[in-house]
């Protein structure tokens, strides 16, 4: 398995090749629905603090529960699309659209938080190309720890940076969360 992984990756990251067209096995993010603004804070309504800035293209709400990465620091589409979906917009059957519009997807990383939650503070806004995928922090670290430890490979070497911006991206994990 770990050979196996270890001759995609490093093909991936020579070719630049997309995900195989396999379905995501992640929940997509819920649809947005228009919501009230509310009068007066509720038990419901997120602190002002985690609220999203309406006027981005792309709105989120950070905070001590949720934290934002982009698509590809969870390593190349043809190993994390189990984890995260494919890379590109969750609304399309294909990736043509995405690679000729320039977007980001985003993975945003939560402990603890429902989909009503993350829909308001990270919503899918399919007009604006603005994608952004949820996974707990219990999958995101295991899924970040498992393939560290199966690109520490030293007969590999190609597979050095890809292991360093995967070890990034969980040392920034345990930074924001801990």
């Amino acid at each position: 398995m770990a050979e196996h992984l270890a001759l995609v990756a490093v093909a991936c990251l020579v070719t630049g090749c997309p995900a195989p067209p396999l379905a995501p096995t992640s929940k997509p993010a819920p649809p947005r629905q228009p919501q009230a603004t509310p009068r007066s804070p509720s038990a419901h309504a997120p602190p002002l603090a985690a609220r999203p800035d309406p006027d981005e293209a792309c709105p989120h709400a950070e905070g001590e529960d949720a934290k934002r990465f982009e698509y590809d620091a969870f390593g190349p589409a043809a190993m994390s699309f189990e984890l995260l979906g494919q890379a590109w917009w969750q609304w399309d059957s294909e990736g043509h659209a995405f690679e000729a519009s320039g977007g980001t997807i985003w993975v945003v990383v939560h402990d603890g938080l429902g989909g009503d939650a993350l829909a308001t503070r990270f919503p899918v806004i399919q007009d604006a190309q603005c994608d952004q995928r949820y996974v707990a922090l219990t999958d995101a670290r295991a899924y970040l720890q498992d393939h560290v430890d199966e690109l520490a490979d030293p007969d590999v070497p190609e597979l050095a940076p890809l292991r360093a911006e995967l070890q990034r991206t969980l040392v920034s994990l345990d930074a924001h969360f801990d």
